[in-house]
């Protein structure tokens, strides 16, 4: 956090981003479809737990490690440069940001938040999902009840 440009590193990580995974055309199966789904909260845990919203949550920032031998998946939540944190857990938002909210609009998606300024990285997840099945909530009703019941805890929005 120190200095003008504060970062995170991060270890190298191969894959194939859900993004492109969706474009390719339906390939996942049922196991892996819950597994996705699961591993989405068990990432949104992590974050609500921690206070961090990503604001950047959509399949593109998604990185899914496919084992070649068992088809097992491995989901990574990638590129936190436009995370924030709430107390007690404080991430600023970049300088440069609060005086060019323009950067903003486009950050996360349309389709991947709530409103123009304002992040709910549940909310974010639930839309992916919908992304690879959109009848998640009848295939997986104890998985989407539980991200379901966590859009709106924790949220940010630009002043």
């Amino acid at each position: 956090m120190e200095g003008p440009y504060p970062f995170v590193a991060m270890e190298l990580l191969q894959g194939i981003t859900l993004e492109q995974l969706l474009m390719q055309g339906p390939s996942l199966t049922y196991n892996q479809k819950w597994e996705l789904l699961r591993q989405m909260l068990e990432i949104l845990t992590i974050l609500h737990k921690t206070n961090v919203i990503h604001r950047d949550v959509r399949p593109g920032n998604m990185l899914i490690q496919i084992d070649g031998v068992g088809n097992s998946v491995k989901l990574f939540l990638i590129d936190f440069a436009f995370s924030v944190g709430l107390w007690p857990n404080h991430l600023p938002d970049l300088p440069y940001l609060l005086t060019h909210p323009q950067y903003l609009v486009d950050l996360g998606g349309a389709n991947y938040k709530p409103d123009q300024l304002k992040w709910d990285d549940a909310y974010s997840f639930y839309r992916s999902a919908l992304m690879i099945d959109s009848n998640y909530e009848n295939l997986f009703p104890e998985l989407w009840n539980q991200l379901f019941s966590s859009i709106n805890k924790i949220i940010y929005s630009h002043q």
